[in-house]
């Protein structure tokens, strides 16, 4: 078996265990390896994919390890030749942005497809893409203001300003009320 990495620091909320789940980044990572696993032993690895969001504060959740652990799981999935690699960055809920640094060390560590998501404008999409440190980028609340993004984008077109604060408002208001570019 080979010898564990050990755990830079202890700022860990959300993995106190002691066993073999536990303080180390492999120990850690076993659990969501497993799972991927399974899926894979039961349909096949080009129709997986995994979503990572080092190092994401959000529900309780704050590991000071994020970045290390996202590269470690990233290096696995490598191993494992999954489908795809969905890289949720944390700038979309108040979270650190990643810098450039990373999505260089990510794709050293992955080299399948890469899925960004987070707080992406169109500047930022082209230039994390022409660089390849990305080959897709998802976007969420952008297409919520602008049901007709990819024409927008396209186009250079204005975007839509988002309404946060009608997001899981029980009704249609902030979902499907968003002028397009026909409106």
């Amino acid at each position: 078996m080979p010898a564990q990495r050990q755990v830079a620091s202890t700022s860990i909320s959300s993995n106190h265990r002691e066993d073999e789940y536990g303080g180390s980044l492999d120990n850690r990572a076993r659990f969501p390896l497993e799972v991927v696993d399974a899926v894979v032993d039961a349909w096949d690895p080009a129709h997986v994919g995994m979503r990572v969001s080092p190092p994401i504060k959000a529900g309780g959740l704050d590991d000071s390890d994020g970045l290390e652990m996202g590269l470690h799981i990233a290096g696995e999935l490598n191993r494992r030749e999954l489908g795809y690699l969905h890289l949720c960055e944390p700038d979309w809920v108040d979270g650190p942005g990643l810098d450039d640094d990373f999505r260089i060390k990510l794709r050293e560590a992955y080299d399948g497809v890469i899925i960004a998501a987070g707080n992406y404008t169109p500047d930022k999409s082209a230039r994390v893409l022409r660089a390849g440190w990305a080959d897709a980028i998802a976007f969420g609340r952008l297409f919520i203001a602008n049901p007709d993004l990819p024409r927008r984008l396209a186009e250079g077109s204005p975007l839509n300003e988002l309404r946060p604060e009608v997001i899981s408002g029980g009704d249609a208001t902030g979902y499907t009320d968003y002028p397009t570019l026909t409106d």
